[in-house]
């Protein structure tokens, strides 16, 4: 009998080999930034010790092992609980689609039901309902602007970030795609007032919306290019060569990342980890440097110093469509942020076939309308940035003072 089960392991996959069939089918099925996401979390190092491990000799016993390992709190690198939640589930699709398609390569095929669904682990996505105010925002992009050396042992805040920040509350679009914006893609449209430009987006680079990815045209003002501005001077004066990307990183050419985003607020809310500090030498019996003092670093939240309650990338849109909402522009909202609803089949096929060179002309694209929309948002959160600039000099000068 031993034998036997033996041989059967001989021929069915490992986990590596399981895990490289599965996204093998699986990954032509996205689009980036979830693609590569998604890959991440089955090739994830806390699952790193089922590599070599036959799947056909798996038991729920050795997966709950890899899930307290995961989550033991005297790990050396931390792995919050809502990435093991993340990975336990990419990892539950990947071993039914092995059991439904591959039963035999697998070693699945004698497999009477699914045992692998009862491998959990304790944890509730959260529904975000929050939305920030005008002045919550604005506040936001005046305190990174003031405070760009958050401290002495960390670069300060790079001008491509900070106009990334600023064009995240003023264009309220998805973080992803924002940042993936080039000055090659941005149009003029004839029929928009002089100084307009548009942006638009290939179906492959949105969010598919009920399983169908759509172009997507923003009509930009010229009062967004005027805010953003000076940070694009002082790219363009550290930079030897022109980017086109909207907003360069300053490293190696790329651009800024959806992780310098939410670091950048992340450390606005006083909760940066501290980095390990690599001259310290290794303790005996524990490999790798040890961080001197706490994990994290204790430093002021200056979101809470200056009343504003924390917020993250994508709360921007529900606070632009509550907006425009009470300003019964809700239709504007909708087109702004690319939620399709009712739009005609004939309709949809016909705007997808469109070059990105032509996606903006295309009337299904309703400029006309996404402009007015964008018009009241932005003179809004400018004529706020400038109120709000004002009732927070004094506090800044103070806390100079003081310094």
């Amino acid at each position: 009998m031993a034998a036997k089960s033996n041989a059967k392991a001989a021929i069915s996959w490992t986990w590596a080999e399981l895990v490289d069939a599965f996204l093998a089918e699986k990954l032509p099925e996205l689009t980036e930034p979830w693609r590569s996401q998604y890959e991440g979390f089955l090739r994830h190092e806390g699952l790193t010790s089922l590599s070599e491990k036959h799947v056909c000799d798996l038991r729920k016993g050795d997966l709950e092992e890899v899930r307290d390992a995961m989550l033991d709190p005297k790990r050396d690198k931390r792995i919050a609980r809502s990435t093991v939640w993340r990975l336990i589930k990419a990892s539950k699709e990947m071993l039914s689609w092995a059991w439904g398609h591959h039963a035999r390569k697998s070693g699945l095929e004698n497999t009477e039901y699914p045992w692998w669904q009862s491998w959990t682990v304790k944890y509730k996505p959260g529904k975000r309902d929050h939305t920030p105010t005008l002045e919550e925002l604005v506040r936001t992009i005046i305190i990174a602007e003031h405070h760009r050396t958050l401290s002495e042992k960390e670069h300060a805040t790079s001008p491509g970030t900070l106009a990334a920040l600023w064009a995240t509350i003023l264009l309220g679009q998805r973080l992803g795609a924002l940042l993936l914006m080039r000055e090659s893609r941005l149009f003029e449209a004839e029929h928009l007032p002089p100084g307009w430009k548009v942006m638009n987006w290939s179906e492959d680079e949105m969010k598919s919306a009920v399983g169908v990815r759509l172009p997507h045209s923003l009509p930009i003002p010229p009062a967004f290019f005027e805010a953003i501005q000076p940070y694009r001077d002082e790219i363009a004066d550290k930079q030897e060569e022109t980017s086109d990307w909207l907003f360069p990183s300053g490293k190696g050419g790329d651009h800024v990342t959806k992780s310098a985003m939410n670091r950048l607020l992340y450390r606005l809310e006083g909760k940066e980890f501290q980095q390990k500090d690599r001259s310290l030498p290794d303790r005996k019996g524990k490999p790798g440097p040890k961080p001197r003092g706490s994990a994290r670093s204790k430093r002021e939240n200056l979101l809470a110093k200056y009343d504003v309650r924390a917020w993250t990338p994508h709360d921007v849109r529900r606070t632009l469509t509550s907006f425009l909402d009470d300003c019964r522009l809700g239709g504007a909202a909708s087109a702004i942020l690319a939620h399709r609803e009712n739009r005609k089949d004939e309709e949809t096929a016909k705007e997808r076939t469109l070059p990105v060179t032509r996606i903006h002309y295309s009337r299904a694209q309703r400029l006309d309308l996404k402009a007015e929309g964008m018009t009241v948002w932005i003179e809004a959160i400018l004529r706020t940035y400038q109120v709000e600039k004002k009732k927070l000099a004094p506090a800044f000068l103070a806390s100079r003072q003081a310094a």
